[in-house]
Protein backbone atom coordinates (compact mmCIF):
# COMPACT_ATOMS: atom_id res chain seq x y z
CA UNK A 1 0.00 0.00 0.00
CA UNK A 2 1.28 3.44 -0.91
CA UNK A 3 1.75 6.05 1.78
CA UNK A 4 -1.32 8.26 1.52
CA UNK A 5 -1.31 12.02 1.79
CA UNK A 6 -3.72 14.68 0.71
CA UNK A 7 -1.28 15.80 -1.98
CA UNK A 8 -0.79 12.27 -3.33
CA UNK A 9 -4.55 11.72 -3.49
CA UNK A 10 -5.08 15.00 -5.32
CA UNK A 11 -2.27 14.23 -7.78
CA UNK A 12 -3.74 10.86 -8.67
CA UNK A 13 -7.28 12.23 -8.85
CA UNK A 14 -6.12 14.92 -11.30
CA UNK A 15 -4.42 12.33 -13.51
CA UNK A 16 -7.55 10.21 -13.50
CA UNK A 17 -9.81 13.15 -14.34
CA UNK A 18 -7.59 14.06 -17.27
CA UNK A 19 -7.75 10.46 -18.51
CA UNK A 20 -11.40 9.59 -17.94
CA UNK A 21 -13.21 12.87 -17.39
CA UNK A 22 -14.60 14.34 -14.22
CA UNK A 23 -17.98 12.61 -14.37
CA UNK A 24 -16.49 9.17 -15.03
CA UNK A 25 -14.52 8.71 -11.82
CA UNK A 26 -15.40 7.61 -8.33
CA UNK A 27 -13.60 7.48 -5.00
CA UNK A 28 -13.25 3.75 -5.59
CA UNK A 29 -11.40 4.46 -8.87
CA UNK A 30 -9.05 6.85 -7.13
CA UNK A 31 -8.49 4.44 -4.24
CA UNK A 32 -7.72 1.59 -6.63
CA UNK A 33 -4.98 3.62 -8.32
CA UNK A 34 -3.59 4.50 -4.89
CA UNK A 35 -3.64 0.85 -3.82
CA UNK A 36 -6.02 1.44 -0.94
CA UNK A 37 -9.72 1.34 -0.15
CA UNK A 38 -12.09 4.20 -0.78
CA UNK A 39 -12.79 4.22 2.98
CA UNK A 40 -9.12 5.18 3.57
CA UNK A 41 -9.69 8.36 1.53
CA UNK A 42 -12.24 9.58 4.10
CA UNK A 43 -9.38 10.33 6.49
CA UNK A 44 -8.41 13.12 4.08
CA UNK A 45 -11.69 14.05 2.42
CA UNK A 46 -15.20 13.48 3.84
CA UNK A 47 -16.63 12.77 0.38
CA UNK A 48 -15.99 12.99 -3.35
CA UNK A 49 -17.34 16.54 -3.47
CA UNK A 50 -14.78 17.70 -0.88
CA UNK A 51 -11.96 15.97 -2.75
CA UNK A 52 -12.95 17.50 -6.09
CA UNK A 53 -13.46 20.93 -4.53
CA UNK A 54 -9.96 20.78 -3.01
CA UNK A 55 -8.56 19.65 -6.35
CA UNK A 56 -10.32 22.47 -8.20
CA UNK A 57 -9.01 25.03 -5.69
CA UNK A 58 -5.47 23.70 -5.94
CA UNK A 59 -5.63 23.73 -9.74
CA UNK A 60 -7.00 27.28 -9.80
CA UNK A 61 -4.32 28.53 -7.42
CA UNK A 62 -1.61 26.96 -9.59
CA UNK A 63 -3.21 28.36 -12.72
CA UNK A 64 -3.19 31.91 -11.36
CA UNK A 65 0.29 31.78 -9.83
CA UNK A 66 1.29 34.93 -11.76
CA UNK A 67 -1.24 36.93 -9.75
CA UNK A 68 -0.26 35.66 -6.30
CA UNK A 69 1.63 37.93 -5.96
CA UNK A 70 1.63 39.98 -9.12
CA UNK A 71 5.13 41.27 -9.88
CA UNK A 72 4.93 45.06 -10.08
CA UNK A 73 8.69 45.70 -10.05
CA UNK A 74 8.84 46.59 -13.76
CA UNK A 75 5.95 49.08 -13.67
CA UNK A 76 5.98 52.84 -13.31
CA UNK A 77 2.24 53.36 -13.76
CA UNK A 78 -0.62 52.09 -11.63
CA UNK A 79 -2.82 52.12 -14.75
CA UNK A 80 -0.44 49.71 -16.46
CA UNK A 81 -0.35 47.48 -13.38
CA UNK A 82 -4.15 47.24 -13.32
CA UNK A 83 -4.35 46.66 -17.07
CA UNK A 84 -1.75 43.90 -17.04
CA UNK A 85 -3.14 42.30 -13.87
CA UNK A 86 -6.57 42.04 -15.51
CA UNK A 87 -5.08 40.83 -18.77
CA UNK A 88 -3.03 38.19 -16.94
CA UNK A 89 -6.17 36.96 -15.18
CA UNK A 90 -7.87 36.56 -18.55
CA UNK A 91 -4.98 34.97 -20.42
CA UNK A 92 -4.36 32.41 -17.69
CA UNK A 93 -8.01 31.36 -17.62
CA UNK A 94 -8.32 31.35 -21.42
CA UNK A 95 -5.21 29.21 -21.75
CA UNK A 96 -6.58 26.73 -19.21
CA UNK A 97 -9.94 26.64 -20.98
CA UNK A 98 -8.22 25.77 -24.23
CA UNK A 99 -5.45 23.46 -23.00
CA UNK A 100 -6.99 21.73 -19.98
CA UNK A 101 -10.75 21.37 -20.59
CA UNK A 102 -11.38 18.64 -18.00
CA UNK A 103 -9.76 20.61 -15.18
CA UNK A 104 -11.47 23.80 -16.37
CA UNK A 105 -14.77 21.93 -16.22
CA UNK A 106 -13.91 20.79 -12.68
CA UNK A 107 -13.12 24.39 -11.69
CA UNK A 108 -16.39 25.60 -13.18
CA UNK A 109 -18.46 22.98 -11.44
CA UNK A 110 -16.76 22.89 -8.05
CA UNK A 111 -15.72 26.50 -7.50
CA UNK A 112 -17.88 28.72 -9.62
CA UNK A 113 -21.08 26.93 -8.62
CA UNK A 114 -20.20 26.92 -4.91
CA UNK A 115 -20.89 30.35 -3.34
CA UNK A 116 -18.43 29.82 -0.48
CA UNK A 117 -15.58 28.76 -2.75
CA UNK A 118 -16.41 31.42 -5.32
CA UNK A 119 -16.29 34.08 -2.60
CA UNK A 120 -12.93 32.71 -1.47
CA UNK A 121 -11.67 32.96 -5.07
CA UNK A 122 -12.96 36.52 -5.47
CA UNK A 123 -11.44 37.53 -2.13
CA UNK A 124 -8.06 36.17 -3.24
CA UNK A 125 -8.30 38.11 -6.51
CA UNK A 126 -9.27 41.30 -4.70
CA UNK A 127 -6.40 40.85 -2.23
CA UNK A 128 -3.96 40.36 -5.11
CA UNK A 129 -5.15 43.46 -6.94
CA UNK A 130 -5.05 45.48 -3.71
CA UNK A 131 -1.47 44.38 -3.09
CA UNK A 132 -0.45 45.16 -6.67
CA UNK A 133 -1.96 48.65 -6.60
CA UNK A 134 -1.43 49.53 -2.91
CA UNK A 135 -5.10 50.47 -2.75
CA UNK A 136 -6.97 50.17 0.53
CA UNK A 137 -10.49 50.17 -0.95
CA UNK A 138 -11.72 46.58 -1.48
CA UNK A 139 -14.82 47.81 -3.28
CA UNK A 140 -12.71 49.64 -5.86
CA UNK A 141 -10.64 46.53 -6.60
CA UNK A 142 -13.76 44.38 -6.77
CA UNK A 143 -15.38 46.85 -9.17
CA UNK A 144 -12.45 46.52 -11.58
CA UNK A 145 -12.68 42.74 -11.47
CA UNK A 146 -16.43 42.89 -11.99
CA UNK A 147 -16.07 45.28 -14.93
CA UNK A 148 -13.96 42.65 -16.65
CA UNK A 149 -16.03 39.64 -15.59
CA UNK A 150 -16.52 38.65 -19.22
CA UNK A 151 -12.82 37.83 -19.26
CA UNK A 152 -12.72 35.66 -16.15
CA UNK A 153 -16.10 34.02 -15.54
CA UNK A 154 -15.93 30.40 -16.72
CA UNK A 155 -19.57 30.45 -17.86
CA UNK A 156 -18.54 33.01 -20.46
CA UNK A 157 -15.52 31.07 -21.72
CA UNK A 158 -17.40 30.14 -24.88
CA UNK A 159 -17.12 33.85 -25.83
CA UNK A 160 -13.32 33.89 -25.55
CA UNK A 161 -11.97 34.11 -29.08
CA UNK A 162 -9.65 36.02 -31.39
CA UNK A 163 -11.60 39.24 -30.82
CA UNK A 164 -11.20 39.06 -27.04
CA UNK A 165 -8.11 41.27 -26.98
CA UNK A 166 -9.91 44.06 -28.84
CA UNK A 167 -12.99 43.68 -26.61
CA UNK A 168 -10.76 43.84 -23.53
CA UNK A 169 -9.02 46.97 -24.79
CA UNK A 170 -12.36 48.59 -25.63
CA UNK A 171 -13.60 48.10 -22.08
CA UNK A 172 -10.23 49.17 -20.70
CA UNK A 173 -10.32 52.44 -22.67
CA UNK A 174 -13.72 53.27 -21.18
CA UNK A 175 -12.50 52.70 -17.66
CA UNK A 176 -8.89 53.88 -17.86
CA UNK A 177 -9.90 57.39 -18.84
CA UNK A 178 -11.47 57.81 -15.40
CA UNK A 179 -8.58 56.26 -13.50
CA UNK A 180 -6.16 58.53 -11.70
CA UNK A 181 -2.65 57.13 -11.50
Amino acid sequence: MNKLSQEHILNEAEKLIKQKGMNSISLTDIAKILGTSHAALYKYFPNKNALLSALAQRWLDALLFKLFPFDTSVYKSKKKIIHDWLWTLFTQKKSAYQKDPEMFKLYTEYIDSNPRLLQKHLDALVDSLLAATSWKDRNKALAFIQAFIMFSAPELAFLWNDQSRQQFENIWSLIAGNLND
